[in-house]
Formats: structure tokens, sequence, C-alpha cells
């Protein structure tokens, strides 16, 4: 029973005497359980509106049975993905009798995956992954996205990228809503523009579309963040924004914003010296939310 790894932890687990039988493919059919599935053979799982938390749950491992309650279906799941755990390290078709009670520390716990740097997952890994995921309890996941959604009128930049599409990403949500995650969109949308700016479509956009020198000193031939003294800046994440947003089912949106490294050394030179750099940027963020 030392040997008996559960990730996360349990806030209780209670060692209880014997160990109970179970099916040879009670792993496999957990392993398909979802939010949206029946209650898996041979296990009784109940509601109580009655729990305080909204994710707690109990599992109660005895030589009878198996017992899993908890107040939302969402709790259904969570204990079942540590019913998983447990019987993935299961001995001779038996486990350990124990006593669970369990809810997550954090009301949200996210995943950010980089799909920006060189070739995109696939779908069969995408899914490994989110299983992966929901069973370790997290609840939000978001593809860190800088070049890599399939824009319409933008296929030139994400051409050789193997990008996500529309179809894909309202897949992906679906998949990842019924094993308890939101998929939560991210566009970079300020720095990290690199591979946008260096295409002659966009030379009106950059900051310093000449170059700079980087907070290492380092000159710097490319051009990565788009300027907020450029008012068309705005109008290009705008038509951006009304493609990609609309796949999501999520309220939430990350425009990403970190290493705006020419800020207030090029186009918006002036008006950062009169406002400040943190001022601009802080208003640039505003207005593309």
């Amino acid at each position: 029973m030392q040997s008996l790894v559960l990730v996360p932890e349990p806030r209780e687990l209670d060692i209880l005497s014997g160990t109970c039988r179970i099916d040879t493919d009670l792993e496999k059919k957990l392993s398909v359980y979802t939010l949206d599935s029946k209650t898996p053979v041979g296990i009784e799982c109940s509601i109580d509106e009655n729990l305080t938390k909204q994710e707690y749950y109990t599992l109660l491992i005895e030589p009878g049975g198996i017992d899993i309650t908890a107040k939302t279906p969402r709790g259904l799941f969570y204990a079942v993905q540590t019913l998983r755990q447990i019987v993935r390290q299961a001995v001779k078709g038996r486990v350990p009798c124990m006593h669970i009670r369990d809810r997550p520390d954090y009301a949200v716990r996210s995943v950010m995956l980089d799909i920006s740097r060189d070739r995109l997952p696939g779908m069969e890994t995408i899914h490994m992954l989110i299983d992966l995921w929901s069973e370790l309890k997290y609840n939000q996941l978001q593809f860190y996205t800088e070049h890599t959604f399939a824009y319409s009128d933008h296929e030139f930049v994400w051409k050789e990228a193997s990008p996500l599409t529309a179809a894909d990403i309202r897949h992906i949500a679906g998949y990842a809503a019924a094993r308890g995650m939101e998929l939560v969109p991210n566009q970079n949308s300020f720095g990290h523009m690199e591979r946008w700016l260096k295409h002659p479509e966009y030379v009106h956009l950059p900051e310093a579309p000449y170059g700079f020198i980087d907070p290492w000193g380092i000159p710097s031939s490319s051009t990565t963040t788009l300027s907020p003294a450029v008012p068309e800046s705005l109008v290009f994440l705008e038509k951006l924004y009304d493609e990609i947003l609309p796949n999501f089912d999520s309220i939430l949106f990350n425009v990403g914003g970190d290493e705006t490294f020419e800020l207030g050394k090029g186009k918006s030179k002036t008006i950062c010296a009169e406002q400040g750099l943190s001022r601009v940027y802080i208003d640039f963020i505003k207005k593309n939310t």
C-alpha cells in the first residue's frame, strides 16, 4: 500500500482493512468515462446536493464494492479519475480498501500548451494530452497561439505551420468539455507577432519596422511588436478576434501581451515619453480586449 501513488494527492485518505476484487477490464471502462457517461458497471455513484463544495467527492472502497458520492457530476468525474489511478496499480485484480474524501484546492487549474513552435501536435496527441490533464483534474486549457490558427484571409502566415482550423477548435472544445476542461482562446496580440509582421502585407503595423536594440543590448533586425501608435493595429486585431472567438464557448480570452521589447523605441516613442511606457502599454491592452 505504501507504493500507491495518486496525483494530485487526495486531501484525506484512510486505509481500511481488506481488499476489493475488481473486473480485469475496469480500468478500460473508467478510461472512457466522461461527464456525459452513464455510471460504470459495478460502481455505485450518487449525487448528494447537501455536500458543501461543488467539486467535493467521497470514494469508498470496501470488500463488497466501490461507492462514489459527489455534489455534482463533475465531482463524480474527478472521483472516477482517482479510481482509475488506483485500479491501474491493482495487484492480481484486487485493490486495497480505503476511504477518500477530496476536492481541488483551486477553483481554476489551467494548463497552457505552446502550439507556435515547430509542428503542431496531431489530434490523436491532443486527445491523449486532454485525457491526461483531465485525469490530473485540470479544468482549463489554453493553446498559446501566435500564427497557428487558419485565419481565412492570412494563409501566407500559417500555410507552413499545420494550423488548427475552426472545425478543429470546435472539436477540441467539445472533447475537453466532456472531460471537465474549458478551452479558453489564446491569441498573442501585441508582442510575439514576428511571424505576421515579417510579411509586406503588415509593413504598416510594427512598432520598429527597421529593427531595434533588445533588452540585452543586442541589435535585432526582426520586428515583433504591434505599434499602439498605429490605429490600424486595433482594426487588424478586431478582425482576427471576430474570426477566432466564435469557435469557443468560453467567456474568457487571453490576448497575451508579453515581451513587447520594441515598445517606446519606434513609432510610439513620443507618446510613451509623454504618457509613460506603462500607461501606453495598459491602454493598448484595454483597447484590444
